[in-house]
C-alpha cells in the first residue's frame, strides 16, 4: 500500500499552534460584532425622540465611541463592559437582544419611560455587577432569572409598576450590596435570605405592599448600613439582629403595622444615626440611653401606642436634630435636660424640618440611598453646595422645564431657585436657623403667584 502522507510527530504540536491562532482572530471578531449587532439591535427596537442614540450608526465601525457606551479595549478583545443611557428620554419595551452583551458589567437605562416587563434575557449578563432600571414605567414580575447574574452587586428598580413577590432566588446573587426596589407594587413577604447575604449594605423596599414579618437575621451582616421598609403593610416585632447590629446607621420603618416593644438596644447603638419607627403600633415606654455619646440624629416615634414618661437621658443625645414624640399616649412633663438641636430649648420647627427635608427629595430625585451620598455628605450638604450657581446639576430632571437656558431663565429665577432656598431653610440642622410655618406659606404663594404669571404670559410651555 503507497503512504500519501507519511506520519510527522515533531509537526503536529507546530499544527495545533497554528490552528488556535488562525481561530482565534475569529472568534473574537464574531464577540465583537455579536456586541455591535446587539446595540444595533436595542436601537433599532426603541423610540428615541431627542435623537440621544444617532452616533449609533450601521456606518460608524468602532462601537466604542457611541454614546453611553464603553468598552474594555485590549490587544485580545474588544467587548462592550459598560452601557449608561439615563435620562436620554428613550422609550417602549426594553427590547430582548440586550441579554447579547455577554460581558457588560454594568447596564444603566434609568430615568428614561421604558415601559413592559423586564426580559428574562438579562439572565444572560453573567458578568454583570450594576444594574439600574429605576424611574421607569415597568411593569409585570421581577425575573427569577436575574438570579442567574451571579456577580450581581447592585439592582436598582425603584419608581415603576413592578407587582408579584421579590423572588426568593435573588438571594442567590451572594455578592449583593444594594438592593433598591422602593416606589412599586410588590406583594408578598420580603424573602429571608436578604438576612444573611455577606455583603449587603442597603436594603430599600419602601411604598410596597409587602407583608408579614421582618426577616428575623436582617442586621446580622457587618456590613449593613442602610434599610427603609416603610410605607408597606408588615406585622410583628423589630428583630433582636436589626436592633443589636454593629453597623447599622439608618432604620425607617415609618408607616407599617409593627407591634410590640422598642428593643432598647435601638436606642444605645454606637453606629444607628437615624431612627424612623412612626405610624405603626408600637407600645411600652420610650427606652433609656444608656450609651454614652450614642450618635442618633434623628429619631421619629410618632403616631404609635408608646406609654409611660418622656425618658430624662434623651437629654444625653448631644448630637439629636430632630425628634418627634407626638400622638402617642405619654404621661408627664418634658423633660428639662432634653435639648432639640442646639440651643438647650424644644424646638417646635420639627415639622418645618421634615417638610424641608421632603421638598429636597421632590426637587432632586434623590434618596439617601443613592450612591453618591456615601461620601458623609446629606442631601442638604449636596444641594447647598451646588446654590445657586449649579443648581441645575442636582435638580431632578424631571423638574427642568425646556425653557431653562443655562440656569438663567425666568422660570429658573423666578420659581425654581426660590423653592430651592425654602427647601435649605427649612431644613437647617439648627431649629432656630429655620424658617416659621408663616415665612414658609407666604414664600410658597410668592413663588405659586410668580409661576401663575409666567404661565399666564406664555413663557411656561
Amino acid at each position: 500500500m503507497i503512504r500519501l502522507f507519511a506520519p510527522c510527530p515533531k509537526f503536529i504540536p507546530l499544527l495545533a499552534v497554528f490552528i488556535v491562532s488562525c481561530s482565534l482572530p475569529l472568534a473574537i471578531s464574531d464577540d465583537t460584532d455579536t456586541d455591535r449587532e446587539a446595540l444595533l439591535c436595542f436601537k433599532s427596537q426603541i423610540s428615541d425622540p431627542n435623537g440621544s442614540l444617532s452616533s449609533w450608526s450601521n456606518t460608524s465601525q468602532n462601537f466604542c465611541n457611541w454614546q453611553g457606551v464603553s468598552c474594555n479595549n485590549t490587544q485580545t478583545q474588544l467587548r462592550v463592559i459598560a452601557l449608561n443611557v439615563s435620562s436620554k428620554g428613550l422609550s417602549g419595551s426594553i427590547p430582548p437582544c440586550i441579554g447579547n452583551l455577554s460581558s457588560i458589567a454594568s447596564l444603566d437605562l434609568s430615568r428614561n419611560a421604558f415601559l413592559g416587563k423586564i426580559p428574562s434575557e438579562l439572565r444572560r449578563l453573567r458578568q454583570i455587577s450594576y444594574l439600574n432600571l429605576s424611574i421607569n414605567s415597568l411593569e409585570g414580575r421581577i425575573p427569577d432569572e436575574l438570579s442567574s447574574c451571579s456577580n450581581l452587586k447592585v439592582l436598582g428598580l425603584s419608581n415603576n409598576s413592578l407587582q408579584g413577590e421579590i423572588p426568593q432566588s435573588l438571594t442567590q446573587c451572594t455578592h449583593l450590596q444594594q438592593v433598591i426596589l422602593y416606589n412599586n407594587k410588590l406583594e408578598g413577604s420580603i424573602p429571608t435570605g436578604f438576612g444573611t447575604l455577606p455583603e449587603l449594605k442597603t436594603l430599600d423596599l419602601s411604598n410596597n405592599a409587602l407583608r408579614g414579618g421582618i426577616p428575623p437575621l436582617l442586621g446580622s451582616s457587618s456590613s449593613f448600613v442602610y434599610v427603609d421598609l416603610g410605607g408597606n403593610q408588615l406585622t410583628g416585632g423589630i428583630p433582636e439582629f436589626l436592633a443589636n447590629s454593629s453597623s447599622l446607621q439608618v432604620l425607617r420603618l415609618t408607616q407599617n403595622s409593627l407591634t410590640g416593644e422598642i428593643p432598647p438596644a435601638l436606642f444605645n447603638s454606637s453606629t444607628l444615626t437615624t431612627i424612623y419607627l412612626d405610624r405603626n403600633k408600637l407600645v411600652g415606654s420610650i427606652p433609656p440611653i444608656t450609651a454614652i455619646a450614642a450618635p442618633i440624629q434623628y429619631l421619629t416615634l410618632e403616631q404609635n401606642k408608646l406609654t409611660g414618661g418622656i425618658p430624662a437621658s434623651l437629654g444625653n443625645l448631644s448630637s439629636l436634630v430632630h425628634v418627634s414624640l407626638k400622638a402617642n399616649n405619654l404621661v408627664g412633663s418634658i423633660p428639662k435636660s432634653l435639648k432639640y438641636g442646639m440651643g438647650g430649648q424644644i424646638s417646635t420647627k420639627g415639622d418645618v424640618y421634615s417638610y424641608g427635608v421632603l421638598l429636597l427629595e421632590i426637587l432632586t430625585g434623590k434618596r439617601p440611598t443613592d450612591e453618591k451620598f456615601n461620601d458623609g455628605l446629606s442631601l442638604h450638604d449636596r444641594v447647598d453646595a451646588a446654590f445657586p450657581h449649579r443648581v441645575t446639576e442636582i435638580l431632578d430632571p424631571n423638574m427642568l422645564h425646556n425653557d431653562l437656558d443655562g440656569g438663567n431663565s425666568e422660570l429658573m429665577q423666578s420659581c425654581l431657585l426660590p423653592l430651592v432656598k425654602v427647601a435649605l431653610m427649612c431644613s437647617m440642622a439648627s431649629p432656630k436657623d429655620r424658617l416659621g410655618m408663616a415665612q414658609v406659606s407666604t414664600e410658597l404663594h410668592s413663588i405659586k403667584q410668580a409661576f401663575l404669571e409666567l404661565s399666564s404670559g406664555g413663557k411656561v410651555v
